[in-house]
């Protein structure tokens, strides 16, 4: 039997951008841990980064509203 060889993707970049966003998840979900203790409480974040980081995180918002609880979103300029 002969097959072809399996198509070969390149990810790296989203590989990049998809484990910084789950590091930046991870440490909101930390900090909010620290500053309250009813974890159902509903947060607003400050993100203070540089434009395309901005854009990634404004690229996937409702995701870490969800995952967060997060109220808004604010982007400040570096």
């Amino acid at each position: 039997m002969m097959s072809s060889r399996p198509a070969t993707y390149e990810v790296k970049d989203k590989d990049y951008r998809m484990n910084l966003l789950m590091d930046m998840i991870s440490q909101w979900r930390s900090l909010k841990r620290l500053v309250t203790n009813r974890p159902h409480e509903s947060v607003d974040i400050y993100v203070q980064a540089n434009q395309e980081i901005q854009d990634m995180v404004i690229e996937h918002a409702q995701l870490v509203k969800d995952i967060v609880n997060v109220n808004e979103i604010h982007y400040l300029t570096i």
